[in-house]
């Protein structure tokens, strides 16, 4: 019997750094899921930034996750908007 992983590939939006292709070929047996996460200022709803750059993160998410589509492997995108990560 043949076990599949998951493993979640966090990308800090905007303007994430690309994953090496090194990492890309070390989850080649993998599924990925690639979570976007676009940091705001405390200030900042996430509803109102989701409607004003939900459209641009998209798309740069599904760009961050060609790589390993292009490795043949299975990719969800995942996209959230909130305080950022390191606060």
């Amino acid at each position: 019997m043949s076990t599949t992983h998951r493993v979640l590939v966090p990308f800090e939006l905007p303007d994430p750094e690309p994953t090496p292709k090194t990492i890309v070929e070390i989850l080649a047996s993998t599924e990925v899921v690639a979570l976007g996460h676009y940091g705001l200022p405390e200030q900042t709803p996430p509803w109102a930034a989701r409607d004003q750059y939900e459209e641009q993160a998209q798309a740069e998410l599904e760009e961050l996750a060609r790589p390993f589509e292009s490795a043949g492997m299975s990719v969800e995108t995942r996209l959230v908007f909130g305080k950022g990560l390191g606060e």
